[in-house]
């Protein structure tokens, strides 16, 4: 059960750092060059905006966690409510980003991803010890989790879609 949420949470935060690009996969180079970056522009700016958007949310919810880890039903009940007050905001974003997905070359999205790749690092190292924790003290809950974070999934990501409802 905790190889399985480990698996779940690192899926789902690399998912949401890099929602569109995850799935662009840079080719090996020799380990001697440098991988190539495109510049920024100004939509690859805003993109990467609402990917620290989506960081937000993930950070949250990961803090969430973290305060309830020893008290299961809180910590569910906390982050379906976080859920359910921003899950219009996030579909809306993963439904723009889906959009603008389509208008960057391989080069600009494997940059994007990249970057938040990187911003994603350092939230992914704070917050392990209290995923691990939760999981521990509440396998029950632990596995509805991912029910719960299904606001982030790639399918979900359309902003006409009627919301779930988190029971």
């Amino acid at each position: 059960m905790k190889t399985k949420l480990v698996a779940m949470i690192a899926g789902t935060t690399l998912f949401v750092c890099a929602p569109l690009w995850a799935q662009q996969k840079a080719k090996p180079d020799a380990p001697h060059k440098a991988v190539k970056t495109a510049p920024l522009s100004g939509k690859m700016k805003l993109a990467l905006e609402m990917g620290e958007q989506m960081l937000t949310h993930v950070k949250s919810i990961f803090g969430i966690i973290g305060e309830n880890s020893k008290n299961c039903d809180a910590a569910i009940k906390s982050v379906k409510a976080y859920v359910a007050k921003n899950e219009k905001t996030v579909r809306d974003l993963l439904s723009k980003l889906k959009k603008m997905e389509k208008e960057f070359s391989q080069e600009e999205k494997q940059t994007l991803t990249n970057i938040m790749t990187e911003k994603s690092k350092a939230m992914m190292t704070e917050s392990m010890g209290a995923m691990m924790s939760f999981s521990q003290n509440c396998p029950q809950q632990a596995g509805q989790l991912g029910q719960v974070l299904s606001v982030f999934s790639d399918q979900e990501a359309k902003s006409d879609a009627p919301p779930k409802t988190h029971k």
